[in-house]
């Protein structure tokens, strides 16, 4: 799990990414992946999305306020929520700290 960059949704199907431009559909919920990933290492940044702070490069800030993760390796760009921005900066904050 220490190579998994993103866990994106597809219905009630998971996207995980890893590598460079590897990734694999599984038939599991996001919802569920949150609870069984360790806390400290994986956020949810939306609701269709889960990332691995390991493979954070930087977060964006748009010119509506909205926040962008941009991951290492990782083209697609995350939008992170206005309920999950809090929660996000809290955990980054842990994350440095360690």
């Amino acid at each position: 799990m220490s190579e998994v960059k993103a866990l994106m949704a597809c219905g009630e199907y998971s996207d995980i990414h890893w590598g460079k431009d590897q990734h694999m559909m599984f038939r599991k919920p996001l919802k569920q992946w949150e609870t069984e990933l360790p806390p400290n290492q994986f956020i949810r940044v939306h609701r269709q999305a889960i990332i691995n702070l390991a493979f954070l490069d930087y977060v964006e800030k748009d010119r509506d306020g909205k926040l962008h993760v941009h991951l290492l390796e990782f083209k697609p760009v995350i939008p992170i929520s206005q309920r999950e921005a809090a929660t996000f900066n809290r955990s980054l904050k842990q994350f440095q700290a360690r």
